[in-house]
């Protein structure tokens, strides 16, 4: 219970410095991207430490995965061709 909460304080920090940097005038795509892929690992993290077994989080890790990639892969300006 002690470590669930703990990685949970964490992720809740990170949001709170993302709304800190965007708040200061940094770009808002490349704060959201970074800390983004952090709470997606702290959303990763929270199911394994609660403990759920491999066949309870295997779809979540497919979705986050997949959300993972969304924002990692799409850029601002499109396509260079």
């Amino acid at each position: 219970m002690t470590m669930s909460v703990a990685v949970l304080v964490f992720g809740l920090t990170v949001c709170a410095l993302g709304a800190w940097l965007i708040h200061t005038g940094k770009a808002a795509d490349d704060v959201l991207k970074a800390l983004g892929t952090i709470l997606i690992i702290v959303a990763a993290v929270f199911l394994i430490v609660a403990g759920y077994d491999d066949k309870q989080i295997a779809p979540v890790i497919g979705l986050l995965g997949t959300i993972a990639g969304y924002m990692l892969g799409k850029s601002a300006g499109g396509p260079k061709a």
